[in-house]
Parts: C-alpha cells; structure tokens; sequence
C-alpha cells in the first residue's frame, strides 16, 4: 500500500491542469499518511489496526486516481470542445 500511495501522491499533471496537479498531491499525501501508519501498526505487531490503515490508504488512493482521472478528462473535454 505505501508504494502505491506514494505513486499517486508524486504523479501528477505537468501540463496546464495545476488544479488537478495540486489537488491530486494533497489526496495522495493522505493515502501515504495511512500507509506509513499500516507500515507502523505492522512493525509493533498491531496486525489487526495495520490493516485497518492499510484499506484507508488504499481507498485514499483510488479516490486520488479517480478524482484526477474525472479532472483529466473533464477539462480536456472542455478544452477539446472550446477548439
């Protein structure tokens, strides 16, 4: 779960959608909160609380990637249709 949260959390737009970018980052940061706290509860044995964290930061991170694709594709429909 980390790794997939930090994924989402550095990937981002480098084009003009900033909204997009900035929004993503800050969701994705969320998601590498929980995952680095499932990280924790797992070290000191607190199994069943790791994985508590760990489908939050997997849900932090599918709601990153679903609210940056809906963006995405939203405002280049928007500019697509403007042209």
């Amino acid at each position: 779960a980390l790794i997939s949260s930090i994924f989402f959390c550095l990937t981002g737009s480098s084009s003009i959608f900033h909204i997009d970018d900035r929004l993503c980052r800050v969701l994705g940061s969320v998601a590498v909160f929980f995952a680095i706290k499932s990280y924790h509860c797992e070290r000191h044995g607190h199994y069943e609380q790791a994985v508590i964290y760990a489908r939050r930061s997997f849900a932090w991170s599918m709601a990153t990637f679903v609210l940056g694709l809906f963006l995405f594709l939203t405002l280049g429909l928007i500019l697509f249709v403007r042209r």
